[in-house]
């Protein structure tokens, strides 16, 4: 028995040709613009992929891996602790992460309570502190 909501043809097209072109490609050297091109051939296939891995549970290993080099910050350039790590992963794995969050985003709004904010977009720390002083003022 799957999980569902599964994903269709059409939407893994729909995240293919959103797909930011100038990114430089994971590690299977695959474009994102090469992407684009040929996801009306092979929308149909990754779909099929992606619900078979939402059935049985594995994240494609594939998908997992990334290429990290240093990225400068500022200040010094010969100091490591001015440098931060930059991933660059592969365009499938790119598709396949938006996919499972339009999937997990409706699951975390009903088991998740509202106020934990690493898992909602726009939301962060500032709005969790205004909220906890908002119910300090209140009873107060």
């Amino acid at each position: 028995m799957g999980y569902g909501p599964y994903e269709t043809m059409s939407r893994f097209h729909h995240y293919m040709v959103l797909l930011y072109v100038l990114l430089a490609p994971g590690h299977d050297n695959i474009s994102a613009k090469l992407l684009k091109i040929v996801s009306p051939v092979i929308s149909t296939h990754l779909s099929t992929i992606f619900n078979t891995c939402v059935d049985k549970s594995p994240f494609p290993s594939a998908c997992k891996l990334a290429e990290v080099t240093p990225g400068y910050k500022r200040g010094q350039d010969t100091d490591k602790s001015n440098y931060r790590p930059l991933s660059v992963l592969s365009s499938f794995g790119k598709v396949f992460e938006d996919l499972m969050l339009t999937q997990m985003v409706p699951v975390n709004k009903i088991i998740l309570h509202p106020v934990i904010s690493a898992y909602w977009p726009g939301y962060g720390c500032q709005d969790v502190l205004l909220n906890i002083t908002s119910s300090i003022l209140q009873v107060l």
